[in-house]
């Protein structure tokens, strides 16, 4: 007695259910109609739906690496060295100014626009 092979489904991805779901949308058609024409079921084109609704799905071409070089390492702080805030309420936080050398420039700038 041979056995028959088992048939295993294709998984798809997201990133192919977001573009079933696109021609699904292009079509004009409802969606368990276009369920049956495509061969999947209307529940699961639903879900997927849902799910994409929810978060964007990243396609491979929209992925590539960059080399980041770091220089230095900032360190950690709790919160800003000082913070500037303007009569319009504009702010400037400063996280790093060990010798104060950005809180004195601004000084200095503010001062000569106030003569």
């Amino acid at each position: 007695m041979s056995r028959r092979p088992i048939a295993t489904k294709h998984r798809r991805a997201a990133a192919e259910w977001a573009a079933l779901l696109a021609k699904w949308a292009e079509s004009g058609d409802e969606l368990g109609v276009f369920a049956g024409r495509h061969g999947v079921e209307e529940a699961r084109l639903r879900w997927w739906r849902w799910k994409l609704g929810r978060q964007p799905v990243a396609s491979a071409p929209d992925l590539r690496l960059v080399k980041v070089e770091v220089d230095e390492v900032p360190a950690i702080s709790l919160g800003p060295a000082w913070e500037f805030v303007a009569a319009g309420g504009a702010r400037l936080l400063v996280h790093r100014d060990e010798e104060g050398v950005l809180l004195s420039r601004l000084l200095a700038h503010l001062g000569k626009g106030a003569r």
